[in-house]
């Protein structure tokens, strides 16, 4: 379990009851990529494994990103290619990526450490 570093855990908690623990930390490092990427951001998984969820398995990291897009909060595009890479995009309309709004910037692990994001 993760807790908030910042005053709006109210609202961050209602997104980790809505889609769970991991897909709430997927999601909300997403978000905040595409705020800084014009609204979308490339990955492969294994970048997002490597790179910012090495906490989790490649299977589950693969597992959360589907919930998300078949929860219609993100959209994936895939362009084939050696890489392996697909486009990203928040659907800033669904519910939940509006309670995001005011982003977080740090999740701080229960055993203290904290993990910008």
């Amino acid at each position: 379990m993760f807790l908030y570093g910042t005053p709006n855990s109210i609202v961050e908690n209602e997104v980790f009851c809505e889609v769970g623990q991991s897909s709430a930390v997927i999601l909300i490092v997403v978000y905040n990529e595409t705020l800084d990427t014009n609204g979308f951001v490339t990955r492969s998984y294994e970048e997002w494994h490597e790179n910012y969820f090495p906490f989790l398995g490649i299977a589950t990291v693969r597992r959360h990103f589907k919930k998300l897009v078949d929860l219609g909060i993100l959209s994936k595009h895939s362009y084939g290619g050696v890489d392996r890479t697909s486009t990203w995009i928040v659907n800033y309309d669904h519910p939940l990526c509006v309670k995001l709004k005011n982003d977080p910037k740090e999740i701080i692990g229960l055993d203290g450490r904290v993990m910008p994001i």
